[in-house]
């Protein structure tokens, strides 16, 4: 009757670290998701910002492979594409969101690195930079669009 106890306890303690773990990531995606596509406070006059852009890069990662997190790397490696249906299966993709404050115009952005699966994103990462290290990176983007259409 003791090792029953002890079995039944160690048994809920097993399901509730499973179930832990499991919502604990859910809530952690619902998070970044949250903060990296809604609104954000400004850091220089804590004032609203909001997401003003949003534009989609693939980057040479694959599945759970690590890689470095830097506006380097971003800018270095990230092809653009035009929507999630050009993600080929098992390659990982980044959202760069653009924020700008409402009260003093101040911009950041805001990456969410993500892998495809089953049409749903699964966060990998996510970092927030300051809007001049991309500026040239995002009108580079805008003038081959225009080259594009052309």
């Amino acid at each position: 009757m003791g090792k029953d106890i002890i079995y039944n306890i160690l048994f809920v303690i097993i399901v509730l670290s499973v179930l832990c773990v499991f919502f604990g990531r859910l809530i952690l995606v619902f998070i970044i998701r949250h903060t990296n596509t809604e609104t954000q406070k400004c850091k220089k006059c804590k004032g609203i910002m909001t997401a003003v852009e949003s534009f989609l890069y693939l980057i040479p990662v694959y599945f759970d492979d690590e890689h470095e997190e830097s506006a380097e790397y971003y800018i270095r490696n990230a092809k653009p594409i035009a929507d999630d249906s050009q993600i080929p299966s098992g390659n990982r993709a980044c959202y760069l969101h653009v924020f700008q404050c409402q009260d003093c115009g101040y911009k950041n952005i805001s990456i969410v690195d993500f892998l495809k699966v089953r049409e749903t994103d699964m966060i990998k990462g996510g970092e927030i930079y300051p809007y001049e290290e991309f500026e040239h990176f995002i009108s580079n983007r805008y003038i081959k669009e225009e080259q594009d259409v052309c």
